[in-house]
């Protein structure tokens, strides 16, 4: 699937989209912070994001 791996957290993001179209609320962005990348190409990020 496409959705495996590095690409997986997209599906968070996708069932987010979902609940919020159409409520009106505004996404901001606060924080994206890069964690740890290993030489193999591996790691993660953490994004922090509020609606109002």
């Amino acid at each position: 699937s496409s959705f495996q791996s590095g690409s997986s957290e997209i599906k968070n993001y996708i069932a987010t989209a979902g609940v919020l179209d159409g409520t009106g609320l505004k996404m901001e962005l606060l924080d994206y912070i890069p964690c740890y990348r290993s030489e193999a190409g591996t790691g993660n990020a953490m994004v922090f994001m509020t609606w109002s």
